[in-house]
């Protein structure tokens, strides 16, 4: 079984592996990157680090409408980067056998979406970060 937390970016839940996930802070206001993506919310520090903070509602085009005063980042293990979430909504144990390739049904990108997990009598997609900092070229 793997360890997933539930994200919600733009009202939806999403997985994040728990085995991805350093920390989790209220996000801070990044300081602005020169000729970066719109979704590049700038660089924060951490403990002395530097993180690059990535917004994946607007990477993905998902809806900015009800975003929180105050999301959420998770600081994630492998890379100094910080993604910013809603809200956290549950963690969710993923069999193996529940997992499923996502085949666009969802209308999310499957390059940064591979895969869903069954919970309950919903399908939660699952994010890659590998994928998620290839498509944004943040791999700091």
């Amino acid at each position: 079984m793997t360890p997933y937390l539930v994200v919600k970016l733009a009202g939806k839940p999403y997985g994040v592996n728990f085995q991805e996930i350093e920390e989790i802070q209220h996000a801070k206001k990044g300081t602005p990157m020169p000729f970066a993506e719109p979704w590049h919310e700038g660089m924060i520090t951490v403990r002395g680090s530097l993180y690059t903070v990535l917004n994946i509602r607007r990477m993905l085009n998902l809806s900015l409408l009800d975003v929180p005063e105050q999301d959420k980042m998770i600081l994630l293990s492998r890379h100094k980067v910080a993604i910013l979430a809603e809200e956290f909504d549950d963690t969710l144990m993923v069999e193996e056998t529940d997992i499923r390739e996502n085949d666009g049904e969802q209308a999310l990108d499957t390059a940064v979406f591979p895969t869903l997990a069954a919970s309950g009598e919903s399908m939660i997609p699952l994010l890659d970060i590998d994928a998620l900092l290839a498509l944004s070229k943040a791999e700091a």
